[in-house]
């Protein structure tokens, strides 16, 4: 006999479709406590070769980004970035890019808010 149980509560991943390309964690309009770490997270891009993780203020002005090898899908941003972000809303995407450094896809922008 099989049994599974579905809990309530928010414990619920985004789960990428086949071939698309997300942002997964922090989710859209995620606060982060004055000790919390920002950690992000994205599914796959097949065709990038490196993921480039920004990280902008609610102006629009990059305050921070970092280059990833495309086997690498999970980023733990400096204990500093709190500082630089302030209290107000950030936004965060990754963009991939191929051998040659264009680009290849990109996720949509996502807000978070340290407190």
């Amino acid at each position: 006999m099989l049994r599974y149980v579905v809990g309530g509560g928010d414990n619920t991943q985004d789960v990428a479709a086949p071939g698309a390309f997300l942002s997964l964690l922090p989710k859209d309009g995620t606060t982060l406590s004055a000790g919390q770490i920002a950690e992000f997270a994205w599914s796959e891009n097949p065709q990038a070769k490196l993921y480039r993780l920004e990280i902008e203020d609610d102006a629009g002005k990059l305050i921070h980004y970092a280059v990833l090898k495309a086997a690498v899908r999970m980023y733990r941003a400096p204990s500093w970035l709190k500082d630089k972000a302030g209290e107000s809303n950030a936004r965060w995407r990754v963009i991939a890019l191929d051998q040659s450094g264009k680009v290849v896809g990109g996720t949509a922008l996502r807000s978070f808010q340290f407190v």
